[in-house]
C-alpha cells in the first residue's frame, strides 16, 4: 500500500469512526484530568519559554522589573527588529481605528510619514543607542510623523515633556492662573 493510499484508508477510517473515538478520548481525559491539567499548569508557569513570556509579563512586581525586561529587549535584538516594532506601533496609532490610541493620534489627524530607514538615520543622529529607555517625540505636537518633526528622547523626559505641555495649555485657558493663591 502506497503512502496516499495508507492516508485516505486511515482518514476514512477516521471518519467512520469519529464518534467511537471521540467517546474513548472524553473516558481518557476525564480519568486523567487532574494530572494532565497539573502537569500542564506546571510546565506552563516554570519554565520561563519564548512561548510563556506574555503571560509573565502580567505578573511584574515592580516598575524596575519591567525597566529591566525592557532593557533587555532592547540590548538582545537587533536594531532593524527594535525599531520596526516602534515603527509599527506609530503606524498602528495613526491608522488603526480599534487602537486604543488612535483618539489621540489618528482621529485628530496625525500621520505617519516615516520610513524604517529614515528611523534608523533619526536613531543615530539623536544617538538613541545613549539613551535607557529611547522612545519617539514629535517636536511639534500638532504635526505628523516626520523625519524634521521627530526626535528620539528617553521615555521619562517624553512623558514630563507631554505633561509640561498639557499644564501650558490649561493655564493659557486660564483654568491655572497665577494669579490664585493657595490656602
Amino acid at each position: 500500500m502506497d503512502k496516499l493510499s495508507r492516508l485516505q484508508y486511515q482518514r476514512k477510517w477516521r471518519e467512520k469512526h469519529r464518534d467511537y473515538v471521540n467517546r474513548v478520548a472524553r473516558k481518557w481525559y476525564a480519568e486523567h484530568k487532574e494530572v494532565y491539567q497539573k502537569k500542564h499548569r506546571d510546565y506552563y508557569w516554570k519554565n520561563p519559554l519564548p512561548h510563556n513570556l506574555r503571560a509573565h509579563a502580567n505578573y511584574l512586581q515592580s516598575k524596575q522589573q519591567v525597566r529591566e525586561r525592557a532593557t533587555r529587549y532592547w540590548k538582545r535584538h537587533p536594531l532593524r527588529k527594535r525599531l520596526f516594532t516602534v515603527l509599527a506601533a506609530i503606524r498602528q496609532r495613526c491608522n488603526n481605528p480599534r487602537c486604543k490610541a488612535y483618539p489621540y493620534y489618528g482621529a485628530k489627524g496625525v500621520q505617519c510619514f516615516l520610513t524604517l530607514d529614515e528611523l534608523i538615520s533619526l536613531w543615530k543622529r539623536d544617538y538613541g543607542f545613549r539613551l535607557k529607555r529611547p522612545s519617539v517625540d514629535r517636536i511639534n505636537p500638532g504635526g505628523n510623523y516626520e523625519l524634521a518633526n521627530c526626535q528620539f528622547l528617553s521615555h521619562s523626559e517624553n512623558s514630563k515633556k507631554s505633561w509640561r505641555e498639557r499644564r501650558e495649555g490649561y493655564e493659557n485657558r486660564g483654568r491655572w492662573s497665577s494669579s490664585c493663591t493657595v490656602r
